[in-house]
C-alpha cells in the first residue's frame, strides 16, 4: 500500500530534465532530412507525462516532402503594430510568390477594449473564419520576416522560426515553439487550437506544444529556418487610444499577468488541464469590421471573455 502511494506521488512530481528523447526524423522518400524533432528533454515534465509523450516518440517521425500545390492561410494576431503592418504583408507575399504558394494573409486585430492582448484567441478566431478557405495554416508573428524558410505543406506541425538572426548569440531554447509555425489544418483543430486563457505575453506557445504532444503529434523544426525581426517597443497597451506605458505600476501588472500565465502552463505541463475544455470550442467574440486590402484581409474583433482574476 505504502509502495503504491509512493509510486503515485513519484508519477505526478516533476522529473529532472533529460536529453534522452527517442524521436528521430526521417524523410519518407529516404532523402536528406531538412527537419529535426523539437526535443522534450528540456521540459520539466512529470514522470507520468514523460512516459505518456515518449510512447509516441519511439517510432521515427516520417516526413513527407514539402508540397506546394496546397493553399496556405497565414494567421497574424495583431494590435497596435502599424509600422510592422506597413511592411509585413507585402514582404511575406513576395517571399511566398517565389515558392509558388497560393495564399491568403489574414490579420486578426484585437479591438481597443482595455483588455490585455490575447494572441491565442486571435489565432483561434482566424482559424475558424478561414477553415474552408485553405488547406493549412501558418501562425505568424507580425514582427518576423523570413530570411531562409520553406512554407510548403508538410504533414507535421512545424516550427519555421528555428533561429532569429539578431539573437544568434542567444539562440532559441530547445523546446521553443513560437514565432512562425506551420500547421496541417486537421492537426490544429484536433488539438482545439490555442488556449484562450493566456493574456498579454508568455507561455501560450509552450501550452500549444503540450497540446500537440497530448494528441500524439510530433512537432518538428525546419533546420535552416532563419528569420529577422521588425523591431518594436516592448510594452503593453493599457488605454484604448493605443498609448504605451512603461511605468512601475504597469510593469508590475505585466509581471503579475506573466506569473499567472506561468502558473497555468505549469498545470498544463503536469496534465491537470483538459485542452478540449479550452480553445476553439469555447471562443467568445464579435466581428466588428472586415476589410479586404491589397495584400491581406484585416478583421477587427472584440473578445467577449476577460482575464481571470485568480
Amino acid at each position: 500500500m505504502f509502495t503504491t502511494f509512493l509510486n503515485f506521488i513519484k508519477s505526478i512530481l516533476p522529473s529532472s530534465r533529460t536529453g534522452k528523447d527517442p524521436l528521430v526524423c526521417q524523410m519518407k522518400n529516404g532523402g536528406p532530412c531538412a527537419y529535426q524533432p523539437i526535443p522534450l528533454g528540456d521540459l520539466k515534465l512529470t514522470h507520468l507525462m514523460r512516459r505518456k509523450f515518449y510512447q509516441y516518440r519511439k517510432n521515427k517521425a516520417l516526413i513527407e516532402s514539402p508540397c506546394y500545390d496546397k493553399k496556405l492561410i497565414v494567421l497574424v494576431p495583431y494590435r497596435h503594430r502599424e509600422k510592422q503592418l506597413e511592411k509585413f504583408p507585402s514582404m511575406l507575399k513576395d517571399f511566398l510568390k517565389k515558392q509558388s504558394i497560393e495564399n491568403e494573409i489574414w490579420v486578426i486585430e484585437q479591438a481597443d477594449d482595455g483588455k490585455p492582448f490575447n494572441k491565442g484567441q486571435l489565432v483561434n478566431i482566424g482559424a475558424l473564419l478561414t477553415q474552408e478557405r485553405g488547406n493549412y495554416f501558418c501562425l505568424h508573428d507580425i514582427d518576423m520576416l523570413p530570411e531562409i524558410s520553406d512554407y510548403g505543406y508538410i504533414n507535421h506541425p512545424t516550427l519555421l522560426a528555428n533561429s532569429i538572426s539578431q539573437f544568434d548569440e542567444a539562440p532559441n531554447h530547445e523546446t521553443y515553439f513560437g514565432g512562425v509555425i506551420l500547421f496541417p489544418k486537421e492537426d490544429f483543430f484536433s488539438i482545439n487550437g490555442f488556449s484562450n486563457q493566456y493574456w498579454h505575453w508568455g507561455a501560450e506557445d509552450d501550452d500549444l506544444l503540450i497540446r500537440c504532444l497530448l494528441k500524439g503529434l510530433t512537432p518538428v523544426a525546419y533546420k535552416e529556418g532563419r528569420y529577422g525581426s521588425l523591431i518594436h517597443k516592448k510594452s503593453v497597451t493599457q488605454t484604448p487610444d493605443g498609448t504605451y506605458h512603461d511605468d512601475k505600476k504597469t510593469l508590475q501588472k505585466l509581471n503579475e499577468r506573466y506569473l499567472k500565465n506561468k502558473k497555468r502552463y505549469k498545470k498544463m505541463r503536469r496534465g491537470m488541464l483538459d485542452p478540449q475544455k479550452d480553445g476553439l470550442n469555447t471562443l467568445q467574440y464579435k466581428i466588428l469590421d472586415q476589410k479586404d486590402l491589397e495584400n491581406y484581409i484585416k478583421v477587427t474583433v472584440a473578445l467577449n471573455s476577460s482575464p481571470n482574476t485568480d
